[in-house]
């Protein structure tokens, strides 16, 4: 999930009862996602909404199958 905090990129995982996020201390989305993949986040399509997984979540196998980013 995507979320802004004064005007700044949050990411939040979106793995089940997972409470990680990332402050990208930027509202440059280019710069905030290089932030994301910096961190060995990944990011989802599912259907028709983008979700992402931080590297806990990935390693415990909690990826939805979709089209890889």
């Amino acid at each position: 999930m995507i979320d802004y905090d004064h005007g700044d990129i949050v990411f939040h995982c979106d793995g089940p009862s997972c409470g990680e996020f990332i402050e990208t201390r930027t509202s440059n989305f280019e710069s905030a996602q290089n932030m994301l993949h910096r961190a060995h986040w990944k990011p989802r399509k599912v259907v028709v909404e983008w979700r992402h997984f931080c590297p806990d979540c990935q390693a415990a196998g909690e990826l939805p199958m979709g089209r890889r980013a």
